[in-house]
């Protein structure tokens, strides 16, 4: 059934959201813990195998202790905050999905941003290549929800572009949340475009008074707060579809995360703008 489908992959979200924070910890954990050993030569220094054709580079105390401040203070978050992004918006795409193969009839396929010539032939290309409805209707969902994603990943909440019965819920109980989410998204965005400075379309999208060209970085309680978002919205976006959508009534955490929300006890995060001021490289506020 396609409710159990929804609940499973909610399920195996968590689980993975739940390996990445403690992978991050982990590793910020041991890479502190690692200074004084390496330091003092208690843990003797790595040689690294080659990736310039130069041969082998067997490093110094300086350099190792130097690599270890720079995974906590930058690269280690960088890497797994676009990792942890990547996997909330996979969650909601394969819920999407999901729900489209059952109920085609919820599927929009008129792209605003592609002309009508343009949305007709790759529609027609998809009908002449399948072999089968069923991969007419699998192509057509990929295409469809892989647009949405490529455009503004908020609209699927605010705007219920995907058609999952949402109406206005999202602003109603969780602003606060959307504001942070909308944030997280551009901050992605530029520690993948534009080497994690602030551009103008992060101002845009956020109304952050931060300077253009501003560093951002993503530190333990940012990172902290990143997790603790993309865990609830997922979690209420499936409690929603499995309620409004397919009827269904809902058991363990979505029950209890839509219930804290519209009982007005939604988890404690920060507010929005001390969010947006998280994270700012020191020396450049």
């Amino acid at each position: 059934m396609p409710f159990r489908v929804v609940a499973h992959l909610n399920k195996n979200y968590r689980h993975r959201i739940s390996q990445m924070w403690e992978n991050y910890c982990l590793v910020s954990h041991y890479a502190v813990a690692l200074h004084q050993p390496v330091k003092t030569g208690q843990i003797a220094v790595p040689t690294l195998p080659d990736i310039f054709g130069r041969g082998e580079q067997t490093l110094t105390i300086s350099r190792v202790l130097s690599s270890l401040g720079s995974l906590t203070q930058r690269h280690h978050g960088y890497v797994t905050f676009v990792y942890v992004v990547s996997a909330f918006e996979q969650c909601i795409a394969d819920t999407v999905s999901c729900v489209y193969l059952r109920q085609p009839q919820l599927m929009d396929v008129v792209n605003p941003n592609q002309d009508t010539s343009t949305q007709d032939l790759k529609l027609l290309k998809i009908v002449v290549n399948a072999t089968t409805w069923a991969e007419i209707i699998d192509q057509v969902a990929e295409e469809r929800v892989r647009s949405i994603f490529y455009g503004n990943p908020m609209d699927v909440f605010l705007k219920d572009k995907c058609r999952m019965s949402l109406g206005s819920w999202f602003t109603d109980n969780c602003s606060d949340e959307m504001t942070v989410l909308r944030e997280i998204i551009a901050r992605r965005n530029v520690v993948v475009h534009n080497d994690g400075r602030v551009d103008r379309k992060y101002l845009r999208e956020t109304k952050a008074s931060t300077a253009i060209e501003t560093k951002l970085d993503v530190d333990f309680d940012y990172m902290r707060t990143v997790f603790q978002i993309v865990i609830q919205v997922a979690g209420c976006f499936s409690a929603l579809v499995l309620r409004n959508l397919f009827k269904q009534k809902l058991k363990g955490f979505l029950r209890e995360t839509l219930t804290r929300y519209e009982g007005q006890q939604p988890p404690n995060i920060p507010a929005p703008r001390e969010i947006m001021r998280r994270g700012v490289s020191k020396g450049e506020e």
